[in-house]
């Protein structure tokens, strides 16, 4: 489906205007299967049973990944999906994309409106472009390094798509934990942990104005970036989880890092904390009155 844009001969947006197009596509895609597959289609990955891939995963990822492999032959490639998902330690140098071609899996499975995909063009391990894309309600949030983040909404036409009411991405201006909207994911293994994820979970419940946990972490962190909630914390995320996301919710004027405040890398997003900045400080101090067990 056919991205309309005005005209324009600037080669440096060329990377961009791929990127957003494809991921438009792939999650036109995905609304072709959802509603008509369910947990009965899925399977199972790593022995998880509730780490499941489904056909539309599959699908979504065949097309990112054969649509980069013939714009840019030679860079490499990061998804969730297969063998692509194990090569994340040997790829902190030059040039690569990172996909997530179906976020929020469950969700996407049992009917719940609430996931998108997720692809990001990276270099030295730095996320340069982002884009996270929610077809349910027709949002795309985008980002490039130096140049914003911004939510367009989707008009799709015939064999084609339009973006339109382009709004410029702000995180919140709340200046307090206390009147904070939180938002965080729990790992695959919180069968096993729960005791260790529901001790966060109270440390921030009694701190902040509240906590959603909604089941998508990259439309988590553009929503972080969009200004609908304040903070995120998660555990156990992946590069594809938060490439699109960490450049979004920095060019949105929020800050990334891991849960003991140092530097963020999306090659160590086994922590994650992102907020509008304001509040980071407090909820690295809410982390730390946490025994971990």
């Amino acid at each position: 489906m056919r991205l309309l844009r005005s005209a324009r001969n600037d080669k440096t947006e060329e990377r961009r205007e791929f990127l957003l197009q494809t991921t438009l596509d792939a999650g036109a895609l995905l609304l072709q299967y959802f509603g008509k597959i369910g947990l009965a289609h899925a399977q199972s990955k790593e022995n998880i049973s509730i780490n499941v891939v489904s056909q539309a995963d599959l699908q979504s990822q065949e097309l990112v990944v054969r649509r980069i492999r013939k714009s840019f032959a030679g860079e490499s490639i990061l998804a969730e999906e297969g063998d692509l998902a194990k090569k994340k330690k040997k790829l902190e140098k030059g040039s690569l994309w990172v996909l997530d071609p179906l976020d929020g899996t469950v969700n996407f499975l049992h009917g719940f409106p609430y996931f998108g995909v997720s692809l990001a063009y990276c270099h030295d391990g730095v996320p340069l472009i982002g884009a996270v894309y929610d077809p349910v309600r027709g949002e795309l949030f985008w980002a490039e390094k130096g140049k914003g983040a911004y939510l367009e909404s989707v008009e799709f036409r015939v064999l084609s798509v339009e973006l339109k009411k382009k709004k410029k991405l702000r995180v919140t201006n709340i200046k307090k934990l206390a009147d904070a909207l939180m938002v965080t994911g729990f790992g695959y293994d919180r069968h096993k942990r729960a005791d260790f994820y529901l001790a966060y979970y109270k440390a921030f419940l009694t701190r902040c104005h509240d906590v959603r946990r909604a089941g998508a972490a990259a439309l988590d962190l553009a929503w972080i970036a969009a200004g609908r909630a304040d903070g995120f914390w998660e555990w156990q995320l992946n590069p594809w989880d938060v490439a699109a996301g960490q450049i979004l919710v920095e060019e949105a004027g929020g800050r990334i890092t891991h849960l003991d405040g140092s530097p963020y890398s999306i090659f160590h997003s086994e922590e994650t904390l992102a907020s509008n900045g304001n509040i980071h400080d407090e909820c690295l101090k809410a982390i730390t009155t946490v025994v971990r067990v």
